[in-house]
């Protein structure tokens, strides 16, 4: 499938150039060259299984990363078996990025932030009230730091409604993105625009750096990414989902076990659901059906619920409609299927594919990854992450081929000509004991230790000498406890009212306690009254 897929990247790279030539010449624009030969600096956000960067390659195009973020261990753990990314930070809110990266150092940016306050198939949707738009922000705070010629930014289509359009709008302007950068939208689906065997529409907003794009007439721009669409679609073949799956299936994924529970059914909601369409449409009772499910042994693997839900979704289809895919995670009403495609993965999926005779499995981790557009002969596969956090991280991942076409739309937006830059500059800072990488443990320990009072240490007076200390003085002194205190001498009682005769009988109270010694007479108060009339 590899060669393949080199020559579907081949012909859309091809198709993007035309249009891309064909929309100069007619608009009258500068900057016809392509980049060609250069090396591009690139990072990623919420980096996941790095889809950008192996789009990158498919691509023929030259990059080097210079960080990436992640906050799901799996993740980073697949991160570093494919040794592309120098710096990864565990969390992209709480990291410290000028400590570690140069201003102004890259040429293109990609961001996914989280999709689920915006799904419309979330039910918990709270948009831009959730705490995990955040991540949005210090990724668009990065964006500022580090200047990108052009970025791409990723989420599910339901951002651009109403209800969120307008917190986006508010978010880019209060971190200063719409006055640097110059905003398009572009809707990319790989069944519709690419031709490829699964759904998944996205929404991809292609910012360009204001002092280097190549127009700021939108109308321009939404003319360019039509022409562009139209030309890759009238120019890539169909893929066929046998394609993806053909060479990846192995013997010990055929049939993967399902962790849900076998048996009778429960008192449950789906039992009832369940029963009565089954009663509509004919279908044995559930009892009946786990029987007849054993014998066969059409669906291995999966729970009672799931088969009958499969029996529910293709009964009544046609020999010519299958190969088909059901996602059994979902409810009766909302598992989506369909003919030859696969339906939009999630990180809980559990896409099952039936064939004409009836008989299904579960689709395996592997085979997930190359309906993803991932090259397996590229990757490196961790042997720390699991097969069922493998499904998660292909279901929270970018399409390779909808994000490289949204890359090469981004690239054609800037005028490479106005940049001026050639060789790309130091990017990563040198790092010293206090800009150190350390693990997220690291951090926190010294973290505490440093808010510790043991960890405090006192500032130095400018201008004091530092005085040395032997260890023979502080031990010859004698203890607070062992010393001979002085008594001290107490206050003088008044017996007068007058400030003469207060003064005078102070003064020998003061003389009979003490014998012998002069002592100095205390100064009379003196009232206001007293100093007016005089």
């Amino acid at each position: 499938m590899s060669d393949q897929q080199r020559r579907r990247f081949g012909i859309l790279r091809s198709a993007v150039l035309r249009a891309r030539k064909t929309w100069l010449e007619k608009s009258e624009l500068p900057g016809h060259t392509w980049p060609e030969g250069r090396v591009f600096t690139c990072a990623t956000d919420c980096s996941g299984l790095e889809a950008p960067l192996f789009g990158m390659k498919l691509l023929g195009l030259q990059f080097r990363q210079c960080w990436g973020s992640d906050i799901d261990e799996n993740a980073r753990r697949w991160i570093r078996a494919q040794g592309m990314c120098p710096l990864l930070f565990h969390n992209a809110i709480e990291r410290r990025l000028p400590e570690h990266v140069e201003p102004c150092c890259l040429d293109g940016y990609w961001l996914g932030f989280p999709c689920q306050p915006f799904s419309a198939a979330s039910v918990r949707a709270r948009g831009f009230q959730d705490k995990r738009t955040e991540v949005l922000r210090a990724g668009l705070r990065a964006m500022m730091h580090a200047r990108p010629f052009w970025a791409v930014l990723e989420n599910v289509k339901g951002i651009v409604r109403a209800r969120h359009q307008k917190g986006f709008k508010k978010m880019l302007t209060q971190e200063g993105i719409t006055d640097h950068y110059a905003v398009a939208i572009a809707r990319i689906c790989p069944h519709a625009n690419l031709r490829e065997p699964i759904r998944r529409p996205r929404v991809f907003f292609l910012c360009t750096r204001k002092d280097c794009a190549l127009t700021d007439d939108q109308n321009l721009v939404k003319e360019l990414l039509q022409n562009v669409c139209a030309e890759v679609q009238g120019s890539l073949p169909p893929a066929e989902l046998e394609d993806y799956l053909r060479d990846v299936v192995k013997k010990e994924d055929v049939g993967r076990e399902n962790k849900g529970k076998q048996g009778a059914p429960t008192e449950k909601k789906w039992v009832e659901q369940h029963g009565q369409v089954r009663e509509q449409l004919g279908l044995p009772y559930l009892s009946d059906m786990t029987e007849l499910s054993r014998k066969a042994n059409h669906l291995p693997g999966l729970t009672l619920r799931q088969q009958s839900l499969v029996e529910i979704k293709t009964h009544g289809l046609q020999k010519h409609d299958y190969p088909v895919i059901l996602d059994v995670s979902q409810s009766l009403g909302r598992a989506p299927m369909l003919s030859g495609v696969c339906p939009c993965l999630t990180r809980g999926a559990q896409p099952v594919m039936i064939s004409g005779d009836g008989r299904g499995r579960l689709l395996s981790s592997h085979e997930c990854l190359a309906l993803m557009g991932f090259p397996l002969s590229m990757t490196t596969m961790p042997t720390s992450v699991g097969d069922a956090a493998l499904h998660a991280l292909a279901g929270n991942s970018m399409h390779i081929t909808s994000i490289a076409l949204a890359t090469m739309l981004a690239i054609s937006l800037v005028n490479w000509e106005a940049t001026g830059r050639g060789d790309a500059p130091p990017v990563l800072r040198r790092l010293s004991c206090k800009t150190k990488v350390t693990t997220p443990l690291q951090q926190v320990t010294r973290e505490v230790e440093s808010s510790g009072s043991m960890g405090k240490k006192k500032q130095r007076i400018a201008g004091r000498p530092k005085i040395k200390r032997r260890l023979s003085d502080i031990f010859s002194r004698v203890p607070a406890s062992c010393a001979v205190r002085k008594p001290r001498p107490r206050r003088a009682q008044h017996i007068s009212s007058t400030p003469e005769r207060r003064s005078s009988a102070s003064s020998a109270s003061i003389r009979a306690r003490t014998p012998g010694k002069a002592v100095a007479a205390k100064q009379p108060k003196r009232r206001l009254s007293d100093i007016y009339e005089s």
